[in-house]
């Protein structure tokens, strides 16, 4: 299905746009299976006091799209009808939201004639969520929300929640908190020493060279009940998405442990044959961090891009699991932060199955740094991506190409985003 969400409005031509409506609403489909209105998706016949609301509502709440010109049948797009004007109707449609809702929502607008008849025009307006209190200033209620297929007025509680987002975002904003301070020293990644007995090596570890650390932050503070049940709930998450590290605990190899304190759980698993840990954790705050080791010494120091590529990924998927349960649906920080450590880089999938996270990416990957040379990295990667509901559901990939080509530039590599982007997919 076409994809309203992420389209280039400012490339795309008039007959293009209508397809694309066309696509998305589902018109050749039977009418029980176009497209159905959601939290970022509305309908309306024609622009109006209905609409404005639609677009506060998607600016308070996650953003979306909403199609003018589409009736809706149960919550379904029904006909593309279209808005009586042999005119452009954008400059109309900007000026009332203009006028209408303070301060301006974030957004892009784009129309299209349908070719059928030409004096009636289609309009999408693609609004993005911010953390700012969106009034409407028309009618005797000022603020609206996203529920489900229909902009509701705010209960007071949201409404609480609306501003006290806005105002933890501006002192957020002045305070600028390093997010790997966050966690607890546990957080950290250790490995063997390489002299002394078996023995010797696991008992007086050291700080590991090599790793990588992912921190999810959602721009709103929530307020996670930590106990025991959420432990397990979060280990079995931890276990969906990160099945190799389970396997290896349920093959022998592997062992696990945990702890906590009254605003943290950290869970923890070490594999012996690799020397690898890996640290999950989650703060009452919703906060989300993942750490592991990523150079094995086999015989050199040596780490995988699909390995990094597949663990941010997988970060990305257990955040949304958790922040999805606490019902959270809105922007989040997502931070990279790779130290290779000297260690080489392994590009693509042949020739080192224990790095290779076969059950990510079974095929090989195409070869995404062109000119690639075998070179010990020294330098840091380091990556701070906002991600919208969108990017965090529907346009993953992308967003995850993006932070993994800044990554590589980091450490000096140009890569080809397109080979990425087909990697990743």
């Amino acid at each position: 299905m076409a994809d309203l969400h992420s389209i280039s409005f400012a490339s795309i031509g008039d007959q293009e746009l209508y397809s694309t409506i066309s696509d998305f609403v589902g018109a050749s489909l039977p009418q029980g299976d176009r497209q159905q209105e959601t939290y970022v998706v509305d309908f309306k016949q024609e622009w109006g006091e209905k609409s404005l609301r639609a677009v506060a509502g998607f600016a308070n709440t996650f953003g979306g799209v909403i199609v003018i010109g589409v009736s809706e049948n149960a919550g379904r797009a029904d006909q593309i009808i279209g808005v009586d004007s042999n005119k452009e109707i954008t400059t109309q449609i900007a000026s009332s939201i203009a006028s209408n809702i303070t301060p301006t929502p974030d957004y892009d607008i784009a129309e299209c004639a349908i070719p059928a008849a030409p004096s009636k025009r289609l309009a999408i307006i693609r609004v993005r969520p911010r953390n700012r209190v969106h009034f409407l200033l028309k009618g005797d209620r000022p603020v609206y929300i996203r529920n489900q297929d229909q902009a509701i007025p705010a209960p007071a509680a949201e409404l609480r929640a609306l501003i006290e987002r806005e105002r933890f975002d501006a002192e957020r904003g002045q305070l600028s908190v390093e997010p790997f301070s966050l966690f607890p020293a546990d957080f950290k990644i250790t490995r063997a020493r390489d002299a002394g007995t078996p023995q010797e090596r696991m008992r007086n570890r050291t700080d590991s060279q090599s790793f990588m650390q992912v921190i999810v932050q959602p721009r709103r503070v929530l307020t996670v009940s930590l106990d025991y049940g959420f432990e397990e709930h979060f280990k079995d998450l931890v276990a969906a998405n990160f099945s190799q590290f389970q396997e290896a605990v349920s093959g022998g190899v592997a062992t696990e442990d945990d702890s906590r304190s009254r605003s943290a759980y950290l869970y923890k698993n070490y594999r012996s044959d690799l020397d690898q840990e890996a640290r999950w954790a989650i703060l009452s705050s919703g906060v989300i961090g993942f750490a592991t080791s990523i150079g094995f010494s086999m015989p050199r120091l040596s780490w995988s891009l699909p390995d990094v590529a597949a663990n941010i990924a997988t970060t990305l998927s257990l955040a949304n699991a958790v922040l999805t349960a606490e019902g959270y649906y809105g922007e989040i920080d997502f931070f990279v932060n790779v130290e290779p450590g000297g260690g080489v880089l392994l590009t693509e999938g042949s020739g080192f199955a224990p790095l290779q996270r076969k059950d990510y990416y079974p095929r090989p990957w195409p070869i995404v740094i062109p000119q690639y040379k075998e070179r010990p990295v020294h330098l840091r990667g380091s990556v701070t991506e906002r991600l919208d509901f969108n990017q965090r559901f529907n346009k993953s990939k992308q967003a995850l190409a993006r932070i993994l080509n800044q990554l590589l530039r980091d450490m000096g590599y140009a890569a080809d985003l397109v080979s990425l982007s087909h990697a990743l997919g």
